[in-house]
């Protein structure tokens, strides 16, 4: 009734009181899929799904990372009283190459947790301040596993040793959005559909990887 009619009763009353609210909310879950089996309700559904917003996953942004950090920093400098100055670039780098299954909530509790490992005196997080990452090497492994796969696969010409991590992983996602494109004759919803990917997903991966001329694919 607040949504549809933008009313609201208080309890044991009777007459309905006029709201001017604006309702943003968020979910961590698939809400089509969840309708379909009967886990969210259809009507609720549609009277929240007005304007969504996407916001990728951490782990397929991990260049807001910096900022986030300056942010959190800050607010938790206001928190707990301390003046910490920033973040060490090695420590930096351990954030930028976790996977980050807690998404931007893991961030927040790691950051918390460095500057209260922090001696008073210390103005910058290093990387003895930073909470082992648990699953780090794991899912590196995994990854370059997956790479090494598509790579075997689709018969990628990368040179090894003359390329990083960071780098190969860069170029095989690039990759395989454009012969995604390709095979689907340019067509976005196909190509991310091919990829298990929602279309919005597919559309920042698309500016992230500088695919503009779309049409050069059909």
């Amino acid at each position: 009734r607040v949504l549809q009619e933008k009313e609201i009763v208080k309890v044991g009353g009777r007459s309905p009181i006029n709201v001017d609210v604006r309702v943003i909310s968020a979910t961590n879950i698939d809400l089509k899929n969840a309708v379909k089996e009967g886990r969210f309700r259809n009507d609720l559904y549609y009277r929240l799904y007005v304007i969504p917003i996407y916001i990728p996953p951490l782990r397929e942004r991990r260049e807001d990372i910096p900022l986030l950090v300056n942010n959190l920093v800050r607010k938790y400098n206001q928190d707990f009283g301390r003046n910490v100055k920033g973040i060490l670039p090695k420590a930096l780098n351990l954030l930028r190459e976790y996977y980050w299954p807690g998404n931007v909530r893991e961030l927040e509790n790691v950051i918390e947790r460095a500057i209260i490992n922090m001696k008073l005196s210390e103005e910058l997080i290093s990387s003895k301040h930073i909470p082992p990452l648990v699953g780090l090497n794991e899912k590196e492994k995994d990854e370059v596993k997956a790479i090494n796969n598509y790579k075997s696969y689709h018969r990628l010409d990368f040179d090894w040793d003359k390329k990083n991590l960071k780098e190969i992983k860069y170029n095989t996602e690039r990759a395989v959005l454009i012969d995604a494109l390709k095979s689907s004759n340019g067509d976005n919803s196909k190509a991310a559909k091919k990829l298990g990917i929602s279309l919005r997903s597919f559309y920042y991966k698309m500016k992230k990887y500088d695919i503009k001329k779309i049409y050069e694919y059909k």
